[in-house]
């Protein structure tokens, strides 16, 4: 069964993460683009895998971890290949209100 609990910024930062892997995933199989599909596959895995909580091993705190992967990978590959600026920074607080809510702040 699909747990689905509001446990603060953390919880939302994942749920958002997995709504964006799911979104990427649908538009790399509308172009029939492989390496996309492949690289949010394995996220969309990823989200579904904590949202089973599969043993209860898995708590809020990983839904924030999961916020933080999604978006420090996304905010390090948009600084590196030199995307817009906007992309950087909205992926940038994403991340940082992720790793606080992870940490405790929220």
């Amino acid at each position: 069964m699909i747990e689905i609990t509001f446990d603060g910024v953390g919880a939302i930062c994942g749920y958002l993460g997995a709504i964006w892997c799911i979104l990427n995933l649908a538009w790399g199989l509308f172009r029939n683009d492989a390496s996309r599909v492949l690289i949010y596959g394995i996220g969309t895995f990823a989200a579904i895998i904590v949202m089973l909580n599969v043993g209860g091993v898995l708590n809020s705190t990983t839904w924030g971890i999961f916020g933080c992967c999604v978006f420090g990978l996304h905010c390090l590959y948009a600084a590196a290949t030199g995307e817009a600026a906007w992309k950087v920074v909205l992926y940038g607080i994403l991340l940082t209100s992720s790793f606080l809510s992870v940490v405790g702040v929220f």
